[in-house]
């Protein structure tokens, strides 16, 4: 009883790797900052991306346009608006070209970004790839996107729980994984047809990828080349209460896979999470 007892109150804090990896990393709580700006367009965070110099750009789906945020949670700059610019799901900072990759939702499709001016020079649908044959894109688009050490883009839709492999050009789709119970994609209490995933980002510094689930409630840790994924639950901490995460959209490891920050879509309770990899 004491020992199941000292478990619960480390998990309070901590997230532990709740299906065993060999070597797993452990997630701590580090930071929460509000982040919510009616005037801004901020009110539906999707998805978050790291910039060089610490800051973030995110997108909120309702809102045709880019904005940065600091570690605060301030909005420090806006992008124009663009048409282009629907249903925004998520984002990625492409280290190697200097572009930023964002997905739409509703468009089906991959945009390349210009991160100086904030605007369109792109767009990629993904039913014009090779590969896409057979691809069933109707009511489920891409909900997150990562890039891969090797230049490889990742892409994943949100009810299908399925995860597109892309070359680096945008012009293939090379492989489709099914991220499913089978490789350790479940939760507790949520049924298997509710399960979703809502966001991605690749973990440079352990050739891994972060995988979130809303419903789950939950982030999935996959080594590439293994077969099984490490689900830790999330919590965080606000005014000495420890809680659950709700509604985590975006999120985003630091290029030194020290950091791992997600944001959630929750109104006006929206948060930017700040988690310790060790």
């Amino acid at each position: 009883m004491a020992y199941q007892l000292g478990v619960l109150l480390l998990a309070m804090f901590v997230s532990v790797p709740l299906q065993a990896q060999a070597q797993a990393p452990i997630l701590s709580f580090e930071s929460n900052a509000a982040l919510y700006d009616r005037d801004a367009g901020l009110m539906e965070p999707s998805g978050l991306a790291i910039r060089p110099d610490g800051g973030f750009w995110t997108v909120s789906d309702d809102t045709d346009s880019i904005l940065e945020i600091e570690r605060t949670g301030e909005v420090s700059r806006i992008g124009p608006s663009q048409v282009l610019f629907d249903d925004l799901e998520g984002i990625v900072y492409d280290r190697q070209s200097g572009w930023l990759l964002v997905v739409s939702e509703s468009g089906r499709e991959i945009l390349l970004v210009d991160p100086e001016t904030l605007t369109a020079r792109g767009r990629f649908p993904l039913s014009a790839m090779r590969g896409a044959d057979g691809l069933n894109l109707k009511g489920d688009g891409p909900e997150g996107i990562a890039i891969r050490k090797d230049g490889t883009v990742v892409v994943v839709l949100e009810r299908q729980r399925l995860l597109l492999e892309i070359s680096s050009d945008l012009s293939e789709i090379l492989h489709l994984i099914r991220l499913d119970a089978e490789i350790g994609f479940s939760a507790p209490g949520v049924k298997d047809r509710h399960l979703d995933v809502s966001g991605i980002t690749f973990d440079d510094q352990r050739s891994a990828l972060w995988i979130l689930s809303d419903t789950g409630q939950a982030v999935y840790f996959l080594e590439d080349g293994k077969d099984w994924a490490t689900r830790y639950d999330l919590v965080f901490t606000e005014d000495g209460k420890t809680d659950r995460v709700s509604n985590a959209e975006g999120i985003a490891v630091s290029a030194d896979g020290k950091t791992l920050s997600i944001v959630t879509d929750d109104g006006s309770s929206s948060r930017l999470l700040r988690y310790l990899i060790r």
